[in-house]
């Protein structure tokens, strides 16, 4: 066929197509309309599997439990896994999860299901109720879906995820408590390779605070180098010192903003670095900083003139003492080097700056 005489390629959906009409026929209103169709159409599809699915393994639960006097190699459940993951060409694993997906679904979440299955609801919005809802009691999993599901179709997952946290906080504490205990034995570090030649390197299921502690510190550092004029993109300076600190190749010469695992100079300075005895001062000082900070908030519809002793009451003493107590060590800590390399000692800070303190050795 001759280039004059080509048909026109395809639409989308065309009448050659399996549904019978061209996309490209209908106005834009028809076609937001459509995807909205085809959406509550591919919900209430994707509900089927899953049905089917924990039908099939009732149904070989059933036949274990009735040979329970009969001496098998293989009983039907032991079978059930591969029989499903060669039915949809699925790895073990991954077959392993969807009987646990289906089963949990149709039966932990009956209403769940119904949505989907009415096409209220998509697949990913289901799976995230689902996970969202683990190791939380039947009573309360109902309490949640009649919270969640009647605005989930508006929601996005991220949305819903974040009111099922804040449901189970509020109504269970404890369940929130032993979901994350139960996700923190299962802490580890991840490498993955991609297409492009690089690698996603990820902690997961790390302690929260642990892991915003040490977010703060890498942010810090980047910052520090930014504001000194590194020409590194501020994500790039966030790469490079987070590689940096875990290969042991990124040095500051003073502490970082956060205080816990310092980075301290290499023994040919002979210089102590940043001591236990400072962490614990910087620390404490630090924590009733912010309490401070907070009374003051509390107050602040008071008189601009009173003093903070009066704005924060004890607090304010308590800080002032431990400020006292962090520079009186910063100043010991200084005239000792000094000392040691005859330079004149200058007091410094009790709030380090950390955004000048980073040198610029940040890199991979």
């Amino acid at each position: 066929m001759s280039v004059a005489t080509q048909a026109p390629p395809l639409s989308p959906i065309s009448p050659q197509g399996p549904l019978g009409f061209d996309a490209g026929e209908l106005s834009d209103q028809e076609l937001v309309e459509t995807m909205v169709a085809a959406r509550r159409l591919a919900s209430q599809i994707q509900a089927v599997k899953p049905a089917a699915v924990a039908e099939l393994t009732r149904r070989r639960f059933a036949e274990a439990a009735g040979r329970d006097a009969v001496v098998e190699v293989l009983s039907p459940v032991d079978y059930l896994y591969d029989e499903v993951a060669e039915a949809l060409t699925l790895t073990s694993t991954a077959a392993d999860g969807l009987i646990r997906f289906a089963t949990e679904l149709t039966r932990r979440l009956p209403a769940t299901y119904a949505a989907l299955a009415a096409g209220d609801i998509d697949h990913t919005k289901a799976r995230t109720i689902w996970h969202a809802t683990d190791q939380v009691d039947e009573k309360l999993t109902s309490t949640i879906e009649a919270e969640v599901l009647p605005k989930a179709p508006e929601q996005t997952t991220g949305q819903i995820r974040a009111k099922i946290r804040r449901l189970i906080k509020q109504l269970n504490p404890e369940a929130a408590d032993r979901r994350r205990e139960e996700a923190e034995k299962r802490r580890g570090v991840e490498l993955i390779e991609t297409q492009d030649g690089t690698s996603h390197l990820t902690g997961v299921d790390l302690p929260a605070e642990a892991a915003s502690a040490a977010h703060g510190r890498v942010s810090a550092i980047a910052t520090g180098l930014k504001r000194d004029g590194d020409d590194r993109a501020i994500d790039q300076l966030h790469a490079d010192v987070f590689l940096g600190l875990l290969r042991g190749t990124f040095v500051t010469g003073e502490p970082p903003a956060d205080t816990t695992d310092r980075p301290t100079p290499g023994p040919a300075t002979g210089d102590p670095g940043w001591t236990a005895l400072d962490d614990a001062i910087a620390d404490v000082a630090r924590t009733e900083l912010t309490a401070l900070t907070h009374a003051l908030d509390a107050q602040s519809h008071r008189k601009a003139h009173r003093t903070v002793a009066n704005a924060a009451g004890p607090v304010a003493d308590v800080a002032r003492t431990e400020l006292t107590a962090l520079t009186h060590a910063l100043d010991a800590q200084s005239h000792r080097k000094a000392h040691r390399t005859g330079r004149t000692p200058q007091t410094q800070s009790p709030k380090p700056e950390p955004a000048s303190t980073a040198h610029r050795s940040a890199g991979p």
